[in-house]
């Protein structure tokens, strides 16, 4: 397979992409949903022995669903470290002495960071 042509569709706080594939002699149009870097955090209080969970209004569910404090990647410069910690005192108040990396993934096989 190879790409053959890409257009941006839409380019906001996510973007829309429209790519051009081939495949052997045929050719095919995909939409790609391109949602960005993200963050989130399993945020333990030591003192009190509890995780804390952010309540937040989502337009998708259309209510309040209980999370992890997570973010954006959307700060130019900034480090995934820097953008985690900004988000656990935006969200929970908190400010974290230390931060673990517990896993890295790839929620969809969506594109990797471009440049």
């Amino acid at each position: 397979m190879n790409i053959k042509d890409r257009k941006i569709l839409y380019k906001g706080f996510y973007k829309l992409s429209q790519l051009t594939v081939q495949d052997g002699s045929e050719e095919y149009q995909r939409i790609r949903f391109e949602p960005g870097e993200a963050v989130a955090a399993l945020v333990l209080d030591t003192k009190r022995q509890r995780y804390l969970l952010v309540r937040q209004f989502r337009v998708g569910a259309e209510a309040d669903v209980l999370e992890i404090p997570a973010g954006m990647l959307d700060k130019e410069g900034e480090s995934p470290e820097e953008a985690l910690r900004r988000e656990i005192k935006e969200e929970l108040g908190y400010k974290v002495d230390h931060l673990e990396l517990i896993i890295q993934i790839y929620p969809s096989p969506g594109p990797m960071r471009s440049a």
